[in-house]
């Protein structure tokens, strides 16, 4: 019973210190999104943070792609047409989603994915995802 209960803690440690700022950069095409903070109020603007992590330029003709789905995946929002853009390796480009769906009405309480890509000069796509919570 011991062994389980310090398996627990030790678990619940480690998920305690994932967070968006753990990063990891990677040799060749590589893309990460992260947010200011896990947790959101409701009508409170999200800053999503769009990070090469990779050795290559990255490149959109949309905002990186910016989808942000309920978790059964309805779209909610998408951030749509933007001039062409580059991200350079190391670099990032901030998006603030203020809360609303692509119909103008606001979301509602609950749990929201946030995804981006990125296309190499190869034509090599590149996705990552970050999950945040929206509550009264």
């Amino acid at each position: 019973m011991s062994v389980g209960a310090a398996s627990g803690l030790v678990a619940g440690l480690i998920l305690l210190n994932l967070d968006n700022n753990g990063l990891t950069y990677v040799e060749g095409a590589s893309i990460s999104v992260t947010t200011d903070k896990n947790d959101y109020k409701r009508g409170e603007p999200i800053q999503v943070r769009v990070i090469n992590t990779g050795t290559m330029p990255l490149e959109t003709s949309k905002q990186w792609n910016l989808r942000i789905t309920g978790l059964s995946g309805m779209l909610m929002y998408d951030a749509g047409e933007r001039a062409y853009n580059v991200l350079s390796p190391g670099l990032d480009d901030t998006i603030v989603w203020n809360q609303t769906k692509n119909d103008g009405n606001v979301v509602l309480e609950g749990l929201y994915r946030i995804s981006v890509e990125g296309t190499d000069a190869d034509g090599f796509t590149v996705q990552d995802w970050i999950t945040v919570s929206i509550w009264k």
